[in-house]
């Protein structure tokens, strides 16, 4: 069964391919803007700033055409068109450009390992979205919602929670850790108030799961926790109806 961890490892991997095929490609369009006498620099800020893909195309579009070539006089660079040295004002005789310049050594190496590297972060990146969306566990794992809430307040500590809303989509869920000491002496005290029905509490350790319907739990509900051991308990609140909700949940 995939977990988390896997996930998140998926996730990280993409996420460092991707850092790769940036720097392969401001590499590559560094090069290339550096053999053509352009502003190098310049270009791989743009890359960065305008994102990689954006970045890529408007260097193909705008900056791979300006090609500038030193002043046959002072060394200047100048336009490759230039009749004029716009630094010395000396005269430029035609062919000037010679037959390797602008050429990079290695060619597109740099340009296509980029795009190894980013094909392969959307692949992984497809891969984790389509494993976590078939995994309703792994999606209650991760603590993912894809409904909405309007009110909404939580707070709480390691022994209570209190959770406030107005209305919020059927399927909505709140989650809230606690931390067991006893579990033989000790008790999750409930109650709620709130219009409607259907407010679902489930309380979860490991691979142990309890759940109470607890909208009706208007006065406060002692409820036990023998099947549960110290350590780590996991609350998860959803919304199946229920409006305008105070619930109150503690160890007692």
């Amino acid at each position: 069964m995939v977990n988390v961890s896997t996930v998140l490892l998926i996730v990280l991997l993409a996420m460092i391919l991707g850092v790769a095929a940036l720097v392969c490609l401001c590499v590559w369009i560094y090069r290339d803007c550096k053999q053509r006498g352009g502003n190098a620099v310049l270009w791989v800020i743009i890359c960065i700033a305008a994102s990689p893909v954006i970045g890529l195309i408007l260097y193909l579009v705008a900056g791979r055409r300006e090609i500038r070539v030193p002043c046959q006089n002072c060394g200047a660079m100048i336009e490759n068109r230039a009749v004029f040295c716009e630094f010395c004002g000396t005269r430029q005789e035609p062919g000037r450009i010679p037959s390797d310049f602008g050429k990079q050594r290695g060619k597109y190496g740099a340009l296509i390992a980029a795009a190894v590297c980013f094909a392969c972060m959307i692949i992984l990146m497809i891969g984790a979205v389509v494993v976590a969306i078939s995994s309703p566990q792994l999606l209650d794992d991760l603590h993912l919602n894809t409904g909405y809430t309007v009110g909404s307040i939580t707070t709480g500590g390691s022994e209570d929670w209190h959770v406030r809303y107005s209305t919020a989509s059927d399927g909505y869920r709140y989650y809230k850790t606690l931390t067991l000491e006893d579990p033989s002496r000790q008790q999750l005290s409930i109650q709620v108030d709130c219009e409607e029905s259907g407010l679902v509490l489930y309380l979860r350790q490991g691979e142990y799961e309890e759940q109470l319907e607890i909208s009706s739990f208007s006065a406060p509900y002692h409820y036990t926790l023998d099947g549960f051991k110290g350590g780590k308990l996991e609350l998860c609140l959803e919304v199946q109806g229920a409006k305008n909700t105070k619930c109150d949940i503690s160890l007692w």
